[in-house]
């Protein structure tokens, strides 16, 4: 009955749309919130820690896994 609505930042959204288009692109999908997440770090030239092996369709995000030994 009710849907939470988090408000973003003007970049946030437009990286969530070229993202998305590439994604579309190459034929992959993501969750809305790893494309967010994706988008973030892109903005901020940030690496993302996960061990989510989806992240493998954005090459151009740096991804770390600290889980690897």
């Amino acid at each position: 009955d009710e849907v939470a609505i988090w408000p973003q930042e003007l970049d946030v959204v437009r990286g969530y749309g070229e993202i998305s288009r590439l994604l579309a692109e190459r034929g992959r999908v993501l969750s809305s919130v790893d494309i967010t997440l994706a988008a973030l770090a892109r903005i901020h030239d940030a690496t993302l820690l996960t061990a989510d092996l989806d992240f493998s369709a954005l090459p151009e995000i740096k991804v770390e896994n600290w889980r690897e030994t």
